[in-house]
């Protein structure tokens, strides 16, 4: 079986038609069509519908459309691998982070790398958790770094750094009278049963914190007004800057906004975390240059976020 057999296959369902494929493959479409039944011969079974206009599965075809990906994919780990013996110092990493992190943590943490290793290029994919855990899946990154809860049965997660849930108020709001005081030099705390008539921005369902931070309003005894969502911490941050309304955000945006402006930052009693872990699927062993960098971003972590590195 040749694994160009198997792309044109997977070409052909990935453009719907056999002249789709053929014109992305810059073959001609009976070169195509002689392939695919090569392949239809070595497997004993018909892969499409030809009766249908469009590429139409037929059973056999839709098993093999994962059993050929995963050939595919078994054949490029097996080369990264071999780079990997002939030069170990060289090759490429691909992983997964929200744009937010990307933001606030990348530019601490692949200079000192990149430095270190100068040989290694990156492939980053900014998304959020929801889609990074599906690329994982889909063996296209070598890991990702994504909330640990809820957890994709699928993946493996390794807890890399905890960062703390924060309920962010507007400076001029009158509920801020309820605070209590924190530790010395910590944030104020606030009970958040003294939210329930407030309106609140929250993260869009498909992000992981969303259903935690609902959570919490419920378990408080109330049920969150939530007057808008977002995809990003920044913009939530910011429309309560501005007066919109309340929301959680992590701990490391208390100090990214102007001062003049910055909304009141408080802990919740009992306090609120959530763990930030590497994750990747599980029976798959992380490649050399994977692990080297996860260890560097967990040594960065440490050194960041301390004490709340894992």
């Amino acid at each position: 079986m040749r694994l160009r057999s198997i792309e044109y296959f997977l070409a052909i369902v990935r453009e719907g038609s056999f002249a789709a494929a053929a014109e992305k493959l810059y073959i001609s479409q009976s070169a195509l069509s002689q392939q695919i039944k090569k392949l239809e011969r070595e497997l004993g079974g018909t892969l499409f519908d030809r009766s249908k206009h469009t590429a139409e599965l037929t059973d056999v075809g839709a098993l093999f459309v994962e059993d050929g990906g995963q050939i595919l994919q078994i054949y490029q780990h097996t080369l990264r691998r071999i780079r990997e013996i002939q030069d170990p110092a060289a090759g490429m990493v691909r992983f997964g982070i929200s744009p937010f992190y990307s933001r606030y943590y990348l530019p601490s943490i692949l200079p000192p790398l990149h430095r270190q290793y100068p040989d290694i290029k990156y492939e980053v994919v900014e998304d959020y958790s929801g889609k990074l855990e599906a690329l994982l899946l889909e063996r296209k990154l070598d890991f990702a770094l994504v909330p640990s809860l809820p957890e994709n049965p699928k993946l493996e997660y390794k807890p890399v750094f905890l960062e703390e849930i924060l309920l962010a108020v507007n400076r001029h709001n009158p509920v801020n009278r309820f605070s209590t005081p924190g530790p010395a030099g910590g944030l104020p705390y606030m009970a958040l049963g003294e939210m329930r008539r407030e309106p609140f921005i929250i993260l869009k369902e498909v992000q992981k914190v969303s259903a935690l931070c609902l959570s919490l309003c419920e378990q408080a005894g109330f049920q969150a007004n939530v007057v808008c969502e977002t995809m990003n911490w920044d913009t939530l941050n910011m429309l309560v800057a501005n007066g919109l309304g309340v929301g959680f955000v992590p701990d490391l945006l208390t100090n990214t906004i102007e001062e003049s402006i910055r909304p009141r930052y408080y802990r919740l009693n009992p306090s609120v975390h959530r763990a930030y872990s590497v994750a990747y699927p599980k029976g798959i062993t992380i490649n050399l240059l994977a692990n080297r960098v996860i260890e560097s971003f967990r040594e960065s972590f440490r050194s960041i976020r301390v004490p709340r590195a894992i």
